[in-house]
């Protein structure tokens, strides 16, 4: 299964200290505004997809907990143009509350959130790993990739700061394990009929140093896969 996003950084004009945009910004500590549009309005700019070895092996995909209408695939909504933010900025309650896609009247971020289940007959192990497939102008230096498990279990991930540097109301982030993968998880144990819950928050974090200019023209790419491990391997 793989979860797909891509974004750019757009230029923009501002003069320093004094930010010229017409969103609301709040709870930045930059001055430096980055604008990102994420791709793939005609499929999507967020994909959850099964293998055909997973999806034949019982393990579905649905946007809502009741898997009426389980899918091999899911689509995010598209975003259009987002700028750059700050933890405390997002509405974890709503995002948490919804099916699939939440859009953020007032902030700019992608959060989508999903169910995937096990329909087989026998237990398995399944590993989860969220990595970079495309970085342009080093656009991986500012994100911030939030994962929540079944409302309970939150982990903010970002790459390395080059400076050393204090955020404020954020919790601690852990870094990225090497330049392309983000993160790498196992669910052990995953019974017949269980169902587990994510949340899946990507921004631009304006507090982080490395917000600047030189991210300006960027590109990243993500994508979240799920694999079967079977316990022989």
């Amino acid at each position: 299964m793989r979860v797909s996003k891509a974004l750019t950084v757009k230029k923009v004009f501002f003069r320093k200290g004094v930010i010229t945009f017409g969103i609301l910004i709040t709870g930045l500590f930059s001055v430096i505004l980055a604008v990102l549009a994420w791709f793939g309005a005609s499929t999507g700019n967020f994909i959850v997809m099964l293998d055909k070895e997973e999806y034949q092996r019982g393990i579905m995909l649905c946007s809502d907990g009741s898997f009426s209408k389980p899918e091999p695939r899911l689509y995010a909504d598209s975003i259009g143009e987002v700028d750059n933010i700050s933890y405390s900025d997002i509405n974890f309650q709503l995002v948490k509350e919804s099916c699939g896609s939440y859009i953020d009247p007032e902030f700019s971020y992608l959060a989508f959130t999903y169910y995937i289940k096990n329909a087989g007959e026998v237990p398995v192990n399944i590993r989860y790993r969220i990595y970079i497939t495309e970085n342009y102008r080093n656009a991986d230096e500012a994100i911030r990739v939030l994962l929540i498990e079944d409302d309970e279990t939150e982990r903010m991930f970002q790459k390395p700061d080059k400076v050393d540097h204090t955020y404020q109301q954020m919790p601690p982030a852990f870094h990225f394990m090497d330049d392309k993968t983000v993160c790498e998880d196992l669910v052990v144990d995953f019974q017949p009929d269980a169902i587990k819950k994510f949340c899946v928050i990507i921004w631009l974090e304006g507090q982080d140093p490395d917000c600047n200019d030189d991210i300006l023209g960027g590109m990243i790419k993500l994508r979240m896969k799920f694999d079967i491990v079977d316990e022989d391997m």
